[in-house]
């Protein structure tokens, strides 16, 4: 009985599921990750941005990436590749 439910839950979803506030939280902290590597001092930058991704970030995530394209953005390690998962 369990497996059937699983089975349903993947299968319901399909590939346009929606992810949660943590997991677009995640999200962001990656795109900020990856936009100040090699930047010296990078603590320095982080606050600013962060509040230049904007405050409502997390609810855009929310409502306009599938968890499909948020399991790529989180594994890209550049922002080419991370924007290259929003055109899949």
């Amino acid at each position: 009985m369990t497996r059937s439910w699983l089975l349903v839950g993947v299968l319901g979803c399909g590939l346009g599921c929606r992810p949660g506030a943590q997991r677009c939280g995640e999200l962001r902290d990656h795109v900020i990750d990856v936009r100040l590597d090699g930047v010296s001092d990078p603590a320095a930058h982080r606050a600013a941005f962060a509040q230049a991704i904007g405050d409502d970030f997390v609810a855009r995530c929310k409502d306009t990436i599938t968890e499909r394209e948020l399991d790529c953005m989180l594994a890209a390690h550049d922002a080419d590749a991370i924007a290259a998962c929003g055109r899949r």
